[in-house]
């Protein structure tokens, strides 16, 4: 399960990177059933809630992603 999350969570970094889906789109797009379940796996997983993702720069993202998000870098 924590595996499956994971994989879960970094598809969505990519289209909150990568896209102007809303947030609630992106939940439904990467398998969640609710928001809430969603904002909960993606802070557990990341350390930060979807919109904090979405709005960092990409310095930002640099900075806090590095060793995070392997297969987001891949992509990026």
């Amino acid at each position: 399960m924590v595996y499956r999350n994971r994989i879960r969570v970094e598809i969505a970094i990519l289209f909150l990177r990568t896209t102007t889906k809303s947030i609630s789109d992106i939940t439904w797009h990467c398998g969640f059933s609710t928001v809430r379940n969603f904002n909960r796996v993606f802070r557990n997983v990341t350390g930060f809630a979807p919109s904090e993702v979405r709005n960092m720069t990409s310095d930002d993202f640099e900075k806090y992603g590095t060793g995070l998000y392997s297969l987001c870098d891949w992509f990026l």
